[in-house]
């Protein structure tokens, strides 16, 4: 590459990480060094990366930032005495392997492993300590059978539903799609129109557990505020008031709302387009073909789309009007496509004084605004006048009969996909009350939950019956030439007439395609879970992941769980509110003791390409790891991904910083060589100095997740130390810190130097003061009382100037986010405490 061209011959004559990189990585392999021990007494170390998707095309250099960040968290972790559990998997169902494996001509199994292969070699190429005994594959049948043995507890609990709901229709792509396929009201594969058709799906009743899912924010502490802040809003909890509004076409419109002392400014209704109470009240409008139109042109829009529109939209039904319960006064009522039917009652009254978007559609029909609230006190609002507002709240809800009421905006969780490649759904349908009632004086009544799951098509009633855990081999994919869309709502299951038919014995509960006399017919499940099946629970596989009779034993979760460190980038929201919601209702099965699966989450910032923009092989400016490790070695590759910048950050990536870390290990490389041969028992006091407090330095860096300043430090040490005597214990004891960084390198020069054993085996060197000779001293930093990071000043260092160094700490910076100081206590030459 031409961003070499500029080294001279020579400069990478002696260090040749080719000559040792591979032999060290099939090394590791063979002696299985890195697999973590069940059985040991030693204390526990669970660290965890959001999985990949393997798809078709390999990884560029952005990919294994995080993967590079948690080896050398678990390297350090492994040698400061912690039994490490460090596993890696794949999350390989969904649409795009679908798709890739339909223009391929080829079953998706072999598309998957195809790019599977190619992932590992390049996380292998990179020499990550993975405990590869413990890999997993979503798409393998002996994984998810077990996800969905859980399935099945979401079911018997009542938590998984089967309602009729709005699905995204594109008739020229003759199949359903999801949100994030649609652009603009549009298909992203062609560009075609897609429009909201209503469909049966399976629903997860994640609204029933909202509030914990709030409430148990407050177990994570070591979250990123931004990150639980975000699940809050999503969640969107709100406490109000749900009353009534009569209409003049004999429809009472229920409202919800978190201001019901505005009621007495609310000026008109608005209703969700596609809510029921809306056909109910446009049967009686002057202008129904025209709000009917409105509704059709909404049914093309996706609820996002909706939500983040800057333009709304509405019609006023003409010749109905709705009565404020407050004032008595006839309001207009108007069909909107900002409310939701999703959200609340999909109706709401619209206080344009007090509302943003409210006052923006009183503004389009030139409706008017009246104000109720000034300086907290209640005006134009007849007896309220004078009152304060929260006087006020009470009056009204009285006056009006309100009852209280907790809202969200999350909705329950739409879980069915019209496509094939996803897990099967462990269900079969049977006709008949009457049968329904036999089967659960049998095995599989235990299975049932309280209230059936039925759906009537004309007079007959399909009830859904669970597949008893023993028997869903027979609910497996099938493996067919053909999984095409449909071409109409159902997915490409349905129109498998293998899948679709088969009998189950009510005695027992097998499921078989065989026809038997005593047998009754049913019909599979057509739809299959979307990929967030597999990945809400993937981390508990790990701890035992070749459990054959359940996903994972007791035992295993007591010993590893929850994890300890969860490290990866998106997610902020969907996938970590899914998992937690998965792991609460496995709590409450019995299945594991904690309440949160993440006990710390490390969220990752994305390299971008050197101008700053997100890389890209259409733009061109994609880089593979392969051409970076050819070039420089893995260590300079991997030490260049931890050094470019703060892990969270996202950071834009730059070749003469590559170069550089390539250049700092030949350095190290060299002083290895000249330590070797001067075979010095004693160092000078300022070489032993500079290299303790580097390693206390690093290791409290690796402990938050400062890996750049890490390596800082390491490099300004080598810069000290370099043209020195250097001891070969304290030269072991700098190449011990650098381990987890470069671990081929130290590997290497851990051998020439003597030692048997792996170094990333040894134990993390101890620094031997904690009082430098330059009259420094190193001071705890604790926040509310608890350790958080340490700080090297002078002895006779100013208050002023101390707190001003301790604020600007990165670590104390994650722990104050959002938060008010209160006080900071300085211990002298001890401790400071920051006080919240």
């Amino acid at each position: 590459m031409q961003f070499f061209d500029n080294l001279k011959k020579g400069d990478f004559m002696k260090f040749e990480p080719e000559k040792f990189e591979k032999k060290w990585q099939e090394r590791w392999e063979e002696s299985s060094i890195y697999r973590a021990d069940s059985s040991s007494k030693k204390p526990t170390c669970f660290v965890v990366d959001m999985f990949p998707y393997p798809s078709g095309s390999s990884m560029h250099v952005g990919h294994p930032r995080g993967y590079v960040g948690t080896d050398v968290y678990s390297r350090f972790k492994r040698m400061s005495g912690f039994n490490v559990l460090h596993p890696m998997g794949w999350d390989a169902f969904g649409l795009p392997a679908e798709e890739t494996a339909i223009q391929n001509k080829e079953y998706p199994t072999v598309t998957v492993k195809r790019n599977i292969e190619k992932f590992k070699s390049q996380l292998m190429m990179l020499g990550l300590g993975y405990d590869w005994s413990r890999e997993i594959n979503t798409t393998d049948p002996a994984y998810y059978v077990h996800t969905q043995k859980i399935f099945l507890e979401f079911f018997r609990r009542g938590l998984a539903q089967n309602k009729t709901m709005a699905v995204n229709w594109c008739p020229e792509l003759g199949t359903v799609l999801a949100n994030e396929d649609i652009v603009d009201g549009k298909s992203e594969r062609g560009n075609h129109p897609v429009f909201q058709r209503p469909m049966r799906q399976w629903i997860l009743a994640i609204t029933q557990y909202a509030d914990r899912l709030v409430d148990d924010l407050a177990l994570l502490p070591h979250w990123p505020e931004k990150i639980k802040i975000a699940q809050r809003n999503w969640i969107g909890r709100s406490e109000g008031h749900e009353f009534d509004f009569s209409t003049t076409a004999n429809v009472n419109v229920p409202i919800f709302t978190t201001r019901i002392e505005t009621l007495p400014g609310a000026t008109f209704l608005v209703l969700a387009p596609e809510s029921d109470i809306t056909r109910k009240v446009v049967s009686y409008a002057k202008n129904q073909d025209q709000v009917e139109q409105y509704v059709e042109v909404t049914s093309q829009k996706t609820d996002l789309d909706r939500q983040l529109s800057r333009e709304k939209t509405g019609v006023i039904v003409e010749g109905v009007t709705a009565k404020n319960p407050f004032t008595g006064m006839q309001i207009p009522i108007v069909v909107a496509d900002y409310v939701l039917s999703s959200y609340g009652t999909g109706a709401i009254m619209a206080v344009p004084a007090h509302d943003e978007r409210d006052a923006e559609i009183a503004k389009v029909f030139s409706l008017p605004l009246i104000t109720v609230i000034e300086t907290g006190r209640m005006v134009n609002a007849d007896s309220l006048n004078g009152d304060t507002v929260e006087d006020a709240r009470e009056k009204v809800s009285v006056m009006v009969d309100a009852k209280p009421k907790k809202r969200y905006k999350i909705r329950d969780w739409v879980f069915s996909r019209q496509r094939f490649w996803g897990e099967p759904f462990p269900i079969v349908w049977i006709e008949g009350r009457d049968n329904y009632e036999l089967l659960s004086q049998g095995p599989i009544g235990k299975w049932l939950p309280n209230e059936p799951v039925f759906y009537v098509d004309g007079l007959i009633e399909h009830f859904a019956v669970p597949v008893l855990p023993e028997f869903l081999h027979a609910m497996r994919l099938p493996e067919v030439d053909s999984y095409q869309p449909t071409g109409t709502l159902e997915g490409p299951l349905a129109g498998i007439d293998q899948w679709v038919k088969a009998f189950l014995n009510p005695k027992t509960g097998e499921v078989s395609n065989q026809y038997n006399v005593d047998w009754m017919p049913v019909r599979r499940e057509t739809n299959t879970m979307p990929q967030w099946a597999g990945s809400s629970w993937y981390w508990l596989r790990y701890m035992d992941p070749h459990n054959e009779n359940v996903p994972f034993s007791k035992g295993s979760s007591q010993y590893w769980g929850p994890v300890n460190v969860y490290a990866g980038a998106d997610h902020a929201v969907a996938h970590l509110i899914y998992a937690r919601f998965w792991h609460k209702v496995m709590q409450d099965a019995g299945m594991v003791d904690f309440s949160e699966p993440f006990e710390r989450l490390e969220f990752l910032g994305y390299i971008l390409a050197s101008d700053g923009s997100k890389i890209s092989k259409r733009k061109g400016n994609s880089r593979s790891p392969e051409e970076v490790v050819q070039q420089v070695g893995a260590d300079a590759f991997r030490l260049y991904e931890m050094f470019i910048g703060p892990f969270e950050k996202p950071i834009p990536w730059n070749d003469d910083g590559l170069i550089g870390c390539r250049r700092f290990l030949e350095r190290v490389w060299r002083l290895a060589e000249k330590v070797i041969e001067s075979n010095l028992a004693v160092s000078s006091p300022a070489v032993t100095s500079s290299i303790n407090k580097s390693i206390q330095k690093v290791g409290n860096d690796i402990e938050v997740f400062r890996f750049n300043t890490a390596v800082s430090s390491m490099m300004t040490c080598l810069n000290e130390i370099q043209h020195s005597d250097v001891a070969i214990s304290d030269f072991k004891a700098y190449i011990c810190s650098l381990a987890p960084f470069a671990p081929h390198m130290t590997e290497e020069i851990w051998s020439m130097v003597g030692q048997k054993e792996s170094i990333h085996v040894s134990s993390w060197p101890k620094a031997t003061v904690e009082v430098g000779q330059d009259g420094n001293v190193v001071l705890s930093i604790q926040v509310n009382g608890k350790h958080r990071s340490k700080i090297s000043v002078p002895r006779d260092i100013e208050e002023d100037s101390l707190k001003t160094l301790v604020l600007s700490d990165q670590s104390v910076q994650r722990h104050l986010s959002g938060k008010e100081v209160k006080k900071i206590i300085y211990v002298s030459g001890k401790a400071v405490n920051i006080v919240i």
